[in-house]
């Protein structure tokens, strides 16, 4: 994801920036989490900086510490500084707390069922992914860590329920009594989805709801 950094008056912050691709925002205008906005306290009409948020000064020991080095203090500290800071992604903070308690954690994507491609299919362009639990030991042994395919370790998603088991069985979709809600006490909300995958939802409820939608996503295929 990218990230920004945003200057108001003295304050600072770095932040994720959500592409929305609608009018909701004019030209030169941007939107800010209730988060942000405590953070960075604007007056209204403030003018506010938008900059590519420089590298972590503590990048170097961060990918040294998951390559499995020895960090010393000055390190340590230049990590927490940094984190203290908020200017580690989610990934990068992630990737430290993974390394710092010794964890390797292979990676177990879906093929593709809500989207053009899953990661295991694009992984599958460049290596195998449908690993059995000893090869994808042997994997994470050789290289610190491994992308397998979810379905052989038994954690893939199913299409259908029926696919899974064995007797009759049925779902229950939240969809009607949300987008019900919806219509009745805000009748003019605009949905916005996080990422492709929860496209179908979204427009599911917002075409129950004959409401507007959108997904946070810079790409057409999903406007």
């Amino acid at each position: 994801m990218t990230r920004v950094r945003l200057d108001v008056g003295t304050r600072t912050l770095v932040a994720t920036l959500n592409v929305v691709v609608d009018d909701q925002l004019g030209l030169d205008e941007v939107a800010l989490s209730e988060i942000a906005w405590t953070l960075l306290d604007p007056m209204p009409g403030a003018l506010t900086w938008v900059r590519h948020a420089e590298p972590a000064g503590s990048a170097g020991a961060l990918r040294a510490n998951v390559s499995g080095a020895q960090l010393d203090d000055t390190q340590y500290l230049a990590l927490m500084q940094n984190v203290r800071e908020s200017t580690l992604s989610d990934l990068e903070l992630a990737a430290f707390v993974k390394a710092s308690a010794g964890y390797r954690l292979p990676k177990t994507p879906s093929r593709a069922i809500t989207s053009p491609a899953g990661t295991a299919d694009t992984m599958e362009v460049m290596a195998p992914v449908a690993l059995d639990l000893a090869a994808m030991r042997q994997v994470v042994e050789r290289e610190d860590g491994c992308i397998v395919w979810g379905g052989n370790v038994r954690q893939h998603r199913v299409e259908r329920l029926q696919s899974t088991y064995r007797i009759p069985v049925g779902h229950v979709s939240a969809t009607p009594a949300v987008a019900r809600w919806i219509a009745e006490t805000v009748p003019d909300a605009m949905l916005i989805g996080p990422d492709s995958e929860s496209k179908q939802w979204v427009a599911g409820i917002a075409a129950a709801a004959s409401t507007l939608m959108t997904i946070s996503c810079d790409s057409p295929e999903y406007q």
